[in-house]
This record gives C-alpha cells, structure tokens and sequence, in this order.
C-alpha cells in the first residue's frame, strides 16, 4: 500500500479536492459512535461531498478518539462488492493543529463475518498550527482491497493528546468498481512474524492462484484463491 500525504498552512487548500461522486457520498453511516457534535458538527459531513469554510459553525466532523462509523459500500452491479482503488481523507482547521490527522481502515468482504484491518494513518505535520492536511491510500496492484461490503473508519489521537487528541475531518472519499471476481474459496494468511494467522473465507476443492503483496506493516499477504468447477486441474 501506498500513502500519500501532503499538508499547507492554509486551512482551505483541498477544499477543491473533495468529491460528490465516490462511493460513499450521500451515504448513510451504518453504525456511528463517539463522534463530538459540539459547534455543529455532524457524522453526515464525513461524507456529504462538501468541504466547508473557515471557523464555526463547523463544516466538518469533529472527532474523539475511538469514534467509529461503518458504511455499507454495498455488492455492486454483481452482487460481489467492490475493488477499493483509493482512499482520501482530509482534514482542515484554524488552529491548534486540529488539521492534522489520524485513523484506522477496516473493511469486512462479502460474505466474511468479521472486519479485517486495511490500514493505519498517522499524519500530523501542523503541530499546533492553522492548516490542513490530506492522505490518499492507494496499491501498486490497483487495488486496496477486492469484494468489499463494509468500511469501518476510526479516529485515533493526535497532538499527543492535546485537545483532547482531536481533530476535524473535512471529507472521507472512497473510490472503487464493481468486483467481477468472487471472494468464495479464498484463504487470506496474514504474517507480521513468523506464524501466519488463516483466515478462512469458503471452500476449496482446488488452487488456481497464490498471490502475495505487501501490507501496511511491511508484512506479508498470501491470498490463495480456489477454483470452483468440479473436476478442474490444479493450476501449474
């Protein structure tokens, strides 16, 4: 995975950069927590296409850390999700270095019963300083994460905990297609040591596939994808 981060001292420099046509815009946050909604701040502006302007009101989601919400990107035009091809977040405001940022990515593939982790974002260049800051998440392999449901975002501390470790989210955007291939019969192990953890994610009379491809902590992702027609040979 890749992550790029950029940050200015002026508090509305990606307030062009925002979109109303990502996967979530419009959205209704499927399970929400922890969020603070002081100042007129709401968990629908992660979301809602707008950037806002300068001061309060706020014109953006101010955040606790912990605070969570979850959105159903939905199964796609074939009902087997989508192929996450990047994600940006920004976060602005006028003082106090609450236009830094910090979070977690979870996602949860069709037909899984739990989230799994995508990434962790720690960036904070602005100190206690007016600002804003953006991160766009994106893989080498042109996609994040394939068969994707569900997003799970998470606020963590930033300021080392100034502010009660706060900040203010000005936009969440996620892009993506349609997944045309199937998650049933995958095996994911994920490695960050030396005892890979499976997980399993169907059956699997046959292997077609062993990818492998980095994750976010430079460990070590082996997807194996099985074949469901009966009787199919094992791939060479």
């Amino acid at each position: 995975m890749v992550q790029t981060k950029v940050s200015s001292a002026t508090e509305l420099a990606y307030s062009a950069d925002v979109s109303t046509t990502d996967l979530l815009t419009g959205k209704t946050a499927t399970s929400v927590g922890g969020w603070n909604s002081g100042n007129g701040s709401t968990v629908a502006e992660l979301n809602d296409g707008i950037h806002g302007g300068s001061g309060t009101p706020i014109e953006g989601t101010w955040t606790t850390v912990g605070a969570t919400a979850t959105y159903n990107v939905g199964l796609g035009a074939n009902n087997l999700g989508y192929d996450l091809t990047s994600i940006q977040s920004i976060a602005a405001w006028l003082n106090v270095g609450f236009g830094n940022q910090g979070y977690t990515v979870e996602v949860k593939l069709v037909g899984a019963t739990s989230f799994t982790s995508l990434a962790t974002v720690d960036h904070q260049p602005l100190g206690s300083a007016v600002g804003a800051t953006k991160v766009t998440l994106t893989d080498t392999t042109g996609a994040l994460e394939t068969g994707v449901e569900f997003i799970r975002f998470t606020a963590t501390s930033v300021n080392g905990g100034a502010g009660s470790g706060a900040f203010v989210f000005r936009e969440i955007d996620v892009f993506g297609t349609p997944s045309t291939t199937s998650n049933i019969g995958r095996l994911t192990l994920k490695s960050t040591g030396s005892s890979p953890t499976p997980v399993i994610g169907g059956i699997f009379p046959s292997v077609r596939m062993l990818e492998f491809r980095p994750t976010t902590a430079c460990s070590w992702k082996k997807s194996v994808r099985a074949a469901t027609a009966a009787g199919e040979p094992w791939a060479a």
